[in-house]
């Protein structure tokens, strides 16, 4: 008789003797393995939760959560799916807010840990609902948002208004300024300097007798025409920075012109925005009044009515916006006069200096020649006279000139204090629909909406028996493989078939590794079947069929092996039901299959990861439910072969 032979006759003597026993012993333990699973996901006790949050969500999270329940903060949302994919966490919780400051919160469980009863999902639900009430429905956040925008571009609009107040109070001063600069051109004072040089030079022609003196009197007058060439390059100086001024003040407008602009751009954007209210306001209102809905209408209404109000002043505001932007244009077209006025002033002065110029040299010339000819000089300052009373004249046109753009000067300066009332207005029209708006938002309370909540589970599955199929596995292995060497060697003994295996020559070992060989067929056709019946009827996953099979073929081995150690040591079916309890109860309530392994505590607790069945269902789960390669339970491997072994 070789291994071969006892192998069969083993399976054949078990199925003919052990098959009512499988039924009776093992099956109903799935019943119970279900239902203890099911009742141990409800306790609250010992409970992991990883959850991502803000700080100030995580302080209330703390505070509303039940007793009993282990909360870690993570720093991400991925960190969250990764322990509850690693079997860390029993629940991963994402609770972020969106821009209108709405509470979303992502519920992360695997099935493995226990399917969080519907109890406790509810109290966790309802402590976000209490967390959430501070925010804002969606579409009151809609609405109220674009109201507080409005509000807030409305707020610095007139922060703008002391700046543009200082800057026509700048423009004001400058006004000033230069007014007083062309008033103390004395062109007057020119104007009689002229006239006593133009009756010297005619009591000198008179006067041809004397040439010395009349030689020395027309020196004096020379000198006097470089100090009216003086004069006429320090007004001419004065001109050009009277010139560059305007246009200072010319780019200045235009400054203020384009914020005006702007401005008048904004409020009609404001004005189009509240126009899209009233229009969303009104259908809002058509729908409560076909709602019925009373209330939201009157409260529509008043809204109505408000935005109506605000934009009639603020087309108020727009329309003097546009008349001040009038006037600094009118101001702008008679700067641009009074340019062209002082350009002819410069070009005349120019012309007067050439004359001067020319005069004075044209003197000199006499000087040289009137101790030859007299009569020539007389000519010559007859000629100079003539040159004198033209410039004269070119001189009062000036002076019409000054007194022209010092004219314009003033009621520019007259222009921009009435352009600063207007601003004053603008801004109080301003400040009064802050006020308003400001009111109107403490008088209308802001309605609360609870938080969105979602869950998902990290390993898909779809019928909550699938994640029991391990479990079951292990416990109908471990039962009839702890069971059968020991009731099979007893029977086997009352029937002298014991005795026959002593009495051939047939080694021992050889009888024992084919008694060792037949229980483990045995076992491993009962996990076959139940894979098989699991991968067909409840579409269980897997990562692959060698990591399959290899995961079926470890399961039978270090139970078929401590039944046969027992099987030498009871005579009677009694101790051997008894020894299978004793070594079986203990392994399924500490292996995770009818309480998960986090809710244990103490010494159970540190037993649990030795015990032969925590190993092979852990093999089972990454196999099939967690679809990981059989590398990934490498260390519930080893320890499986080490318990066989030993």
């Amino acid at each position: 008789m070789n291994i071969i032979d006892v192998m069969v006759t083993e399976i054949k003597y078990i199925y003919k003797q052990g098959l009512t026993t499988l039924l009776i012993i093992t099956y109903p333990w799935i019943i119970i393995a279900i239902i203890a699973q099911a009742l141990g996901s409800m306790e609250f006790e010992g409970v992991d939760i990883y959850i991502y949050a803000s700080h100030d969500d995580l302080e209330e999270i703390k505070a509303f959560f039940p007793v009993g329940m282990n909360l870690f903060p993570v720093d991400s949302e991925e960190e969250v799916i990764e322990n509850v994919k690693l079997g860390k966490a029993s629940i991963g919780i994402v609770a972020l807010r969106n821009n209108d400051g709405r509470l979303t919160v992502n519920f992360y469980q695997d099935p493995l840990k226990g399917f969080l009863s519907s109890e406790l999902i509810a109290r966790i639900e309802n402590a976000f609902g209490e967390i959430s009430r501070r925010y804002i429905d969606e579409k009151i956040v809609g609405l109220w948002s674009d109201t507080f925008d409005l509000l807030n571009e409305l707020k610095n609009e007139s922060e703008k208004i002391p700046i543009l107040y200082r800057e026509i109070e700048n423009a004001t001063k400058e006004l000033k300024i230069l007014e007083e600069e062309f008033s103390s051109v004395n062109i007057s004072k020119m104007n009689k300097t002229l006239d006593n040089v133009s009756r010297e030079i005619s009591e000198s022609s008179n006067e041809l007798i004397n040439l010395s003196s009349r030689i020395y009197k027309l020196r004096q007058s020379i000198n006097q025409l470089s100090t009216y060439e003086a004069d006429l390059n320090e007004f001419d100086e004065k001109l050009t920075i009277t010139y560059e001024k305007i246009v200072d003040m010319r780019s200045k407008i235009s400054v203020w012109r384009s914020k005006i602009q702007s401005a008048t751009l904004k409020l009609d954007d404001r004005i189009d925005r509240i126009n899209s209210y009233l229009i969303t306001i009104a259908q809002l209102k058509q729908q409560a009044q076909e709602a019925g809905d009373i209330t939201t209408y009157k409260y529509l209404s008043e809204v109505e009515e408000i935005l109506i109000s605000s934009k009639d002043e603020l087309v108020i505001a727009r329309d003097e916006l546009i008349a001040a932007d009038s006037e600094l244009q009118q101001i702008d077209i008679k700067l641009i006069d009074a340019l062209h006025d002082i350009t002819n002033a410069k070009t005349k002065i120019n012309q007067a200096k050439i004359s001067l110029r020319s005069t004075k040299e044209n003197a000199i010339a006499t000087l040289n020649s009137a101790e030859t000819s007299i009569k020539d000089f007389n000519n010559r300052l007859k000629s100079f006279n003539s040159t004198l009373f033209t410039a004269k004249k070119e001189l009062n046109t000036i002076s019409d000139s000054i007194s022209t753009t010092l004219d314009f000067v003033k009621s520019s300066a007259d222009k921009l204090l009435s352009f600063k009332e207007e601003v004053n207005k603008t801004e109080s029209m301003l400040n009064n629909i802050i006020l308003f708006l400001s009111e109107f938002s403490k008088k209308n309370p802001i309605e609360f909406a609870p938080p969105k909540t979602e869950r998902t589970q990290v390993i898909k599955v779809e019928k909550i028996i699938n994640i029991f199929l391990p479990s079951v596995t292990g416990i109908v292995v471990m039962l009839s493989c702890l069971l059968f060497p020991m009731i099979i060697a007893i029977r086997q003994r009352d029937e002298g078939i014991a005795f026959r295996y002593r009495s051939s020559t047939t080694p021992y070992s050889t009888i024992l590794v084919g008694k060792f060989i037949g229980h483990y067929f045995v076992g491993l056709l009962q996990a076959i079947i139940i894979i098989t019946f699991g991968l067909i009827f409840l579409d269980i996953n897997y990562s692959d069929i060698y990591s399959l099979l290899l995961a079926i073929l470890l399961v039978p081995l270090p139970f078929v092996a401590i039944g046969t150690l027992c099987s030498f040591f009871v005579s009677r079916e009694s101790p051997a039901i008894l020894t299978t309890l004793l070594l079986g109860i203990p392994m399924l309530f500490l292996s995770g299959t009818f309480i998960p392994r986090e809710q244990i505590h103490g010494f159970p607790k540190l037993l649990s990861p030795y015990l032969p069945l925590t190993n092979v269902v852990e093999i089972l789960n990454k196999v099939t439910i967690r679809s990981q390669p059989i590398l990934e339970a490498s260390l519930e491997v080893i320890y499986v072969l080490i318990v066989t072994l030993i």
